[in-house]
């Protein structure tokens, strides 16, 4: 009996009923093909002439909503679009569902020519690279169904098969496509686009490290290296050691990361805005901001050297504004907090001075990495459970004004308790990617220094990078599948890193029932 295969795509007008046409064409013997739409309209025109170019007919196709489909027997369902796969009706009994995005060549604009250069061009992906059907490969050979199910198998591919190349070819995307299969989805992935940065801020270490500091940039061959794992990646955000407006291709990085079907995020000092970059970030689609703040008014001046209190605050109204002429909501507009032990008498002035303004809540943390032993007494970690509970008393009277002025505050606060520890960075379900490719646990296990000296545990030692690969030279999924990382997650419960040890991301875990992280 023939296995019935649905591929979907949003409008059913030409990606899934090329598909449809390719595979009836290549194993039409073997498989019962049908396409359908999520949100059904026409086929397209050219997709029936790219397709006849070929000499695959699918004139007489039509476009049907895959609600016909319901309760019909179906083997495998295919998406090829990202809206299809999160719209997409869940067809009971269904032995596989596989995901291949292809971009639609319907929204493609220009002069005839080009647009059926990009019709050629996506049929040709689906097709296959080069002609070797590598789609069809991917999915019908890593789902263990044989080659010779297919007639292109007994026209020649055969022998071509037999060629050390084209085998070692097949075992490296094989190897490729099963790495990303065993891969867990990503809660985020935390993207460094650059280390430079346009403010001196005392307390980071690209200030306190500056002789020996290691300016980089994102470059866009590395940032391509890792599109393949944003269909298993929640939220991608650009946020490193730097300030991430400096880096020229910031948009053309953030229309990728969207185009990929990502929520995407970033950090800034607010510094970079102008009337025009404004109107370009909202433009952009960016789903979240959050500008860090160290205080209020003159306070964080003074220690976020570079950067203006004032000036943040009319971006950020300039942000709402020109969210209300477009009249979109995002990007939601947050503030990353750092508090320090020395502010802690003016934190009552946050609330008045924060809310009302467009901002929906703001994060507040404390200093994760200290860099030298100047900036220890600044670090706001309790000694004991008595100064732990005092500065929690603070902190949720603070949430409690913020509930009522309609403004959200959350908070991590270090623990002295013993006991279970989680880390606030989410080592299990999340990784940092350097401006240079090199893959850590999160950003401050991939600090761009060598040789510097930092504080941990109440003790002055040597910082050591801490990273597991670099997307160069190996994919994501086989960094994150090696022996080395695999081994730190297992064991990050019961043994964490020396660097994981100290650090004030991992605490333990009690309930703060009115608290709910830090900024990250």
């Amino acid at each position: 009996m023939k296995k019935k295969v649905l591929f979907i795509c949003t409008h059913n007008a030409a990606r899934s009923q090329m598909a449809e046409g390719l595979l009836r064409s290549l194993a039409g013997d073997r498989y019962e093909v049908f396409s359908a739409g999520t949100e059904p309209g026409a086929i397209h025109p050219y997709a029936v002439r790219v397709m006849a170019e070929i000499g695959m007919d699918i004139s007489l196709h039509r476009s049907k909503n895959v609600d016909e489909f319901a309760g019909h027997p179906i083997d495998m369902v295919i998406t090829v679009c990202d809206h299809a796969k999160e719209t997409c009706p869940i067809f009971p009994g269904v032995a596989q569902n596989i995901h291949q995005s292809f971009e639609d060549p319907s929204a493609l604009t220009g002069s005839e020519e080009s647009i059926l250069a990009g019709f050629r061009r996506i049929r040709d992906e689906i097709k296959g690279l080069d002609g070797q059907h590598i789609f069809i490969e991917l999915i019908f050979l890593g789902r263990c169904i044989l080659f010779r199910h297919f007639p292109f198998y007994r026209q020649g591919v055969k022998q071509l098969m037999t060629t050390a190349a084209w085998q070692h070819t097949l075992v490296d995307r094989f190897t490729k496509w099963w790495a990303l299969e065993r891969m867990p989805w990503l809660d985020w992935i935390q993207l460094e686009v650059t280390s430079r940065c346009n403010a001196a801020c005392t307390y980071c270490p690209r200030t306190v490290y500056h002789s020996t500091w290691e300016n980089r940039d994102l470059s866009l061959d590395t940032f391509e290296r890792l599109l393949p794992i944003l269909a298993k990646t929640k939220m991608v955000h650009l946020q490193g050691w730097g300030e991430p407006l400096l880096h020229k291709q910031f948009f053309d990085i953030v229309a990728r990361v969207k185009k990929a079907g990502c929520k995407v995020g970033t950090t800034t000092n607010g510094m970079m805005f102008d009337r025009p970059a404004i109107s370009k970030f909202v433009e952009s689609g960016i789903d979240h901001v959050a500008f860090s703040l160290t205080g209020i008014g003159e306070e964080n001046n003074r220690v976020r050297k570079g950067t203006d209190f004032s000036r943040i605050l009319q971006v950020i109204a300039d942000l709402v504004a020109e969210k209300k002429a477009l009249q979109i909501k995002t990007p939601i507009i947050n503030v990353a907090y750092l508090l320090l032990r020395s502010h802690l008498p003016d934190i009552g002035k946050t609330v008045p001075v924060l809310a009302g303004i467009g901002i929906q809540q703001v994060i507040i943390s404390t200093l994760d990495f200290v860099p030298n032993k100047k900036l220890r007494e600044d670090c706001l970690v309790p000694k004991d459970e008595s100064e732990y509970q005092e500065l929690k008393s603070q902190l949720d009277q603070l949430v409690g004004d913020g509930e009522r002025a309609g403004l959200r505050i959350h908070y991590h606060l270090v623990s002295p308790a013993k006991g279970n520890r989680i880390c606030m960075e989410n080592a299990e379900r999340a990784l940092f990617v350097s401006a240079d490719g090199a893959v850590s646990p999160c950003v401050f296990a991939n600090i761009p220094v060598s040789g510097a000296f930092h504080v941990a545990g109440g003790y002055e030692s040597v910082y050591r990078r801490f990273t597991f690969g670099n997307v160069a030279e190996e994919s994501i999924p086989t960094i994150w599948q090696s022996q080395r990382y695999s081994a730190f997650r297992d064991s990050f419960d019961s043994t964490p890193h020396p660097l994981c040890r100290e650090c004030q991301k991992l605490s333990p875990i009690r309930k703060l029932p009115r608290s709910q992280g830090g900024a990250g």
